[in-house]
Formats: structure tokens, C-alpha cells, sequence
């Protein structure tokens, strides 16, 4: 089912009217030889040639035929005129798709994101018009890394060098763009890796897309990136928070409430946000220290419907709690969460905080990458 009510911040179609005022014919005008090579050119030339061996034609209809001839152009190069300045004119939005460590079909998904975002932006042969209009190729909009090799995610030092390009790629896009642009991110891969790219997407406006396997692996915008995400909250909706000492007895945490550092020591917080259940008693989160337990109210997996920015923004507030109750002690994340919540969460988590990400792996939490070790975006 398509979501309508998940507090996302729909994008409004990116048309321009094409209503034909003076302003605009002036500039249309001005810019006309530039868009007359047009397959409708190309046609009405055709034609006038065969107009042309048939001198016998009554001059009244010559001229009427001729008077048309002219008026295909002129609509072939408004049409172009008008898709042109759609293009350069407004905040388009340019799809990519980043896949980690996956034997998946990266080109597929780039496509399938294309036919959403043609559906909710309101664009016609968009991979074209970019190609067309701003020089972007399908090449650009996409970035894969290895292949789902045992351990190749973590060669940290490769991986920082995947970063780097992705930074890259996604600055040629913003400088093609030649505005301000909407970078819509589809993801294949680990929530480990996805929280620490979500710390390079700090720039553009982000909408996140879930791949949702329910209704034949269609990708749905689920998020958007905004300021939003980081702002206090006086209360959980979406979760409830339990918090336990590494001999089980139960600690109080206050939300958002004025704290002082009480305990120096480092904590784990496990975040169940999806069908598969964290076990809190694996060796790895029982030894590491205190435990922050995040549980989905909802119990399961997070419905389309759902309103997936404030899950974000209530796992952003509740590691602000922490990280003050804990004296900036080492916070270990372990998650079962969707992958594109977590690529959201990297946003605003951004690589400042003594925060260690985990992959799960054979029913124990690998240690991946601290977000300290990750470069601040330029």
C-alpha cells in the first residue's frame, strides 16, 4: 500500500507552468536557436520538401501548409524550451542509489527508482532529461561498493575511500544540478554501513526510499531530511525504554531532563525496531556495560503508513540523553531497524559523538566502525 499519512514531507511535482506570458516569450525568444533542433524540426523539414516538388499547389494552400509547418517547430522548441528550464530552473530530483556489500542488482533498483520518482515528481522521461538537460548520465547516480564477500566491509580503510567517492559523486551532482537539488536515496546493504554513509548525506535534502518486499519490491518514500530529526522531545511514541546495569537490575534514565553525569562507564543501546528481536543476553552486550533497551511499540516491522522521522528523531533524542548521563562514555549501537532508518539516523548522528556501530553476525554484534574514525564531510 502506498503511504499517505507517514508525516513524510511529500515532494509537490516539479513542473513550471507553461502558461505562454510575455516575460517568458521574450526569453523563449532569445534562447529559440538553441531549441530548434527538435525531432519536430526535423519532420516539418521533411515535409516542406515534399511541398516544395509540387509547385502546381495553390499558392493559398502553400501558405497555409507552410504557416503550420512553422507552428510544429515553434511547439517542438517550446516543448524542449519548457523541459529545459524545468531542469534548470527548480530543485530536481536526482536519484542514486548506494549498494554495500550486496549481490543485488544495483541498475535494477536504480531504474525502479526512476519509476517512482517519475510517478511522485510529476517527470517524463527523467533519466533523458537529465542525460539531456544537465549532462548527468546513468553512471552518476549510482555508487557500489565490493560485492558481499566474507569481511570485505571490514577493510575500514577501503571503505573510508568509498566514502570519499560517494562525497565526490554526490558534489558533481549538486554542481550539475545548478540548483539546489533533491537527492533521493534507495539502499542495499547493512544498517552498519548505511548509519555511517547517512553521516556524508548532510548537505542536500535527502528523501529516504524503503524497498519494500510486500508489493513486488517497490521503493516508497518514507523520510525526508530536515532539521526536524534533531529537535527535543519530551516524551516516547514510538518506543518504550527500559534500561538495565550489567547484573540486570533496573536504572532509571530521565528524558530531555536537566542531567548530570552519573554513571562513567560505557552503555549499549539496543534498538528493536524490526520483526528480528535483539537478544540481550548475547555475550557481547551483556559485557560491554549498562544496556538501553529501544522497543518499537508496535512490536514488529514499521508500516509504510508510520510516521518514520520520529522514530528517528526519538532514537536521536534518547543517545542525546545518554551520552550526557554517561559522561561521554563509549555508546555501542546494536539494532534491528530497517536499513534505510538507519542511513536517516547517520544524518543527524554525523560523526561527532564516541558512538561504535555493530554488524550482526552469526547471533553475535560485530564491532564495524566508531563514528569518531569517519571524516567530517567538506
Amino acid at each position: 500500500m502506498k503511504p499517505e499519512t507517514n508525516g513524510l514531507d511529500r515532494p509537490a511535482p516539479q513542473s513550471l507552468s507553461s502558461r505562454p506570458t510575455p516575460a517568458r516569450l521574450k526569453r523563449f525568444l532569445q534562447e529559440l536557436p538553441d531549441n530548434l533542433n527538435t525531432p519536430w524540426t526535423s519532420i516539418s523539414s521533411l515535409l516542406a520538401g515534399f511541398v516544395g516538388l509540387y509547385p502546381g499547389i495553390p499558392d493559398l494552400w502553400r501558405l497555409g501548409l507552410i504557416g503550420g509547418l512553422v507552428a510544429i517547430v515553434l511547439a517542438g522548441a517550446w516543448h524542449k524550451w519548457s523541459e529545459q528550464r524545468k531542469y534548470r530552473k527548480t530543485a530536481i530530483a536526482i536519484p542514486f542509489v548506494i549498494n554495500v556489500a550486496n549481490s543485488a542488482d544495483t541498475i535494477d533498483a536504480l531504474h525502479k527508482l526512476f519509476t517512482v520518482i517519475e510517478r511522485d515528481f510529476d517527470l517524463k522521461d527523467h533519466l533523458q532529461n537529465l542525460q539531456t538537460h544537465l549532462h548527468i548520465q546513468e553512471e552518476d547516480l549510482y555508487l557500489k561498493y565490493g560485492s558481499g564477500v566474507p569481511d570485505e566491509l571490514y577493510d575500514i580503510d577501503r571503505f573510508l575511500r568509498f566514502l570519499a567517492v560517494l562525497q565526490e559523486k554526490i558534489d558533481r551532482l549538486e554542481r550539475l544540478a545548478l540548483n539546489d537539488m533533491t537527492l533521493c536515496i534507495a539502499y542495499i546493504g547493512p544498517a552498519s554501513a548505511a548509519i555511517a554513509i547517512g553521516t556524508f548525506l548532510t548537505h542536500s535534502r535527502v528523501v529516504f526510499y524503503h524497498l519494500d518486499r510486500n508489493t513486488n519490491d517497490k521503493y516508497y518514500p518514507v523520510m525526508t531530511s530536515s532539521r526536524k530529526l534533531k529537535e527535543t522531545l519530551n516524551n516516547l511514541e514510538k518506543f518504550e525504554m527500559a534500561a538495565y546495569d550489567s547484573a540486570g537490575n533496573n536504572l532509571t534514565i530521565p528524558l530531555n531532563t536537566p542531567l548530570v553525569t552519573a554513571r562513567q562507564l560505557p552503555v549499549t543501546l539496543a534498538i528493536d525496531a524490526a520483526s528480528h528481536k535483539i537478544s540481550l543476553s548475547e555475550s557481547s552486550i551483556k559485557s560491554f556495560g549498562d544496556i538501553v533497551h529501544l522497543k518499537s511499540r508496535s512490536g514488529g516491522t514499521i508500516e509504510l503508513e508510520e510516521d518514520w522521522g520520529l522514530y528517528c528523531q526519538e532514537i536521536f533524542n534518547v543517545l542525546n540523553n545518554i551520552q550526557s548521563y554517561y559522561g561521554q562514555q563509549e555508546i555501542r549501537l546494536v539494532y534491528s531497524m530497517p536499513v534505510i532508518l538507519g542511513m536517516a539516523l547517520g544524518t543527524v548522528l554525523q560523526s561527532y559523538w564516541n558512538i561504535t556501530i555493530t554488524q550482526y553476525e552469526k547471533s553475535s554484534y560485530r564491532d564495524f566502525i566508531n563514528l569518531q574514525k569517519i571524516p567530517k564531510p567538506l
